[in-house]
């Protein structure tokens, strides 16, 4: 978050991997990758920002390119089954959607789906016994949890 970088740190160990730094990565914070367009996005936490970096083949990353705002804080990221991001504002205790295209760029503006009476931070689709498949499962300080049905599954994840 303070370090204007997204770092990639293989699970078989070696030298880490600068996904994007300075100036586009101020305030990274949210993290989720599209293995369909081999894609990661981010929020710049401070700017409202949400960004895109393609990803290649061998895992060498191309430039980071703004996708959309929001006015707020984004913090927490989600991808659903049909490649549309779901943003977490947490100064804002606001849940959004940003729809995209093929290619990963936004179709229209962010559109807001829920606000919460408590801070939200992090949103993650339900997966496994006893959590709904189509429902965002949305925390942050001072613990409480938010289930919002929102239609469709999370992304798959191979």
């Amino acid at each position: 978050f303070g370090g204007s970088r997204v770092v990639r740190f293989a699970s078989t160990g070696g030298s880490p991997t600068i996904i994007a730094s300075g100036q586009p990565a101020t305030s990274a914070n949210g993290v989720v990758f599209d293995f369909a367009r081999g894609a990661l996005f981010f929020t710049n936490y401070s700017n409202g920002g949400i960004k895109r970096v393609p990803i290649a083949q061998d895992g060498t990353p191309g430039s980071a390119v703004q996708v959309t705002t929001i006015n707020g804080n984004p913090d927490g990221l989600a991808l659903d089954a049909c490649g549309h991001l779901y943003v977490v504002d947490q100064g804002n205790d606001r849940l959004f959607r940003v729809r995209l295209d093929a290619a990963g760029a936004a179709v229209g503006n962010p559109v807001i789906l829920a606000t919460f009476a408590n801070n939200v931070a992090n949103a993650q689709f339900g997966r496994g016994a006893g959590f709904s498949p189509t429902s965002l499962y949305l925390a942050g300080n001072p613990g409480t949890v938010y289930a919002l049905d929102v239609g469709v599954t999370g992304a798959a994840i191979p």
